[in-house]
């Protein structure tokens, strides 16, 4: 039994948005996942089964709410309920763009 915990992440970076919303277009949010995944897969080993990412338009609000329930949620959830003794999983959600709706 390893008490190296289980590593899921959650990362969303937007540089696209909608024009009707006027809200400004950013550069490097993409830019911010790519390198946070990579920082995550070299120096903390994630497996890439265990990332998901969402980059501009395939970053919607409700796929971040889904990603987040059946990506995080979800494994937090079987680990309580598989009732194991060991480390438990942790999580990172990272998120690069403007902070608007």
């Amino acid at each position: 039994m390893s008490n190296t915990p289980e590593l899921y992440a959650l990362l969303v970076g937007v540089d696209r948005y909608d024009p009707r919303s006027r809200v400004p277009n950013l550069r490097g949010c993409v830019n911010d996942v790519e390198a946070m995944a990579d920082l995550l897969q070299r120096k903390y080993g994630l497996a890439a089964t265990n990332m998901r990412k969402l980059t501009n338009e395939a970053a919607t609000h409700q796929a971040i709410k889904l990603a987040f329930r059946h990506h995080l949620i979800k494994q937090a959830k079987a680990w309580a309920e598989a009732g194991s003794s060991g480390a438990p999983p942790a999580f990172v959600f990272h998120y690069s763009g403007h902070g608007s709706q």
